[in-house]
C-alpha cells in the first residue's frame, strides 16, 4: 500500500520554493506579460497539462532506461508502450528517442551512479 502523504506538513504549496526560485532567478517572473512560451507550455495550453506531464515523465523514463526494452524491463506493458509513444508523437511530433527537450538534460551516467549507490543501502 502507497504512503499517504495528505496529512504531512509542507512549509508552502511551493515546497521548499527550489523550482520557484530557479525560475525567478532565470528571469521568468509569473502573471507578466509578454512572457516566454517553452514547449511545454504551448502544449499544455492545447491539451490538459496533466497529459503533457506524463509524456514528459514517459520521455525522461525512456531516456534513462534505454527505450522500448528498458521500460518492459522495468514491468510496463507492450500495449501501454506503444500507446504512450502514439500520444507522445501527436503531441510532440516526434518518436521519444528522437525528441530533444531544450533545457533538460539527461545524465545517464549520474543516474547510474545514483542507482547502484541506492542498491547498497
Amino acid at each position: 500500500m502507497a504512503p499517504d502523504f495528505r496529512s504531512d506538513k509542507m512549509e508552502t504549496a511551493e515546497g521548499k520554493g527550489i523550482a520557484r526560485a530557479r525560475r525567478q532567478a532565470a528571469g521568468w517572473r509569473f502573471g507578466t506579460t509578454p512572457r516566454p512560451r517553452s514547449v511545454i507550455e504551448l502544449l499544455s495550453r492545447r491539451t490538459k497539462a496533466a497529459q503533457v506531464s506524463d509524456l514528459i515523465g514517459f520521455w525522461v523514463m525512456w531516456q534513462l532506461h534505454g527505450g522500448f526494452e528498458g521500460l518492459e524491463d522495468l514491468g510496463m506493458e507492450r500495449s501501454t508502450i506503444f500507446r504512450r509513444v502514439k500520444r507522445f508523437r501527436t503531441l510532440f511530433g516526434k518518436h521519444p528517442d528522437e525528441y530533444v527537450l531544450e533545457g533538460v538534460k539527461v545524465n545517464l551516467h549520474e543516474y547510474r551512479k545514483a542507482v547502484e549507490a541506492e542498491r547498497r543501502k
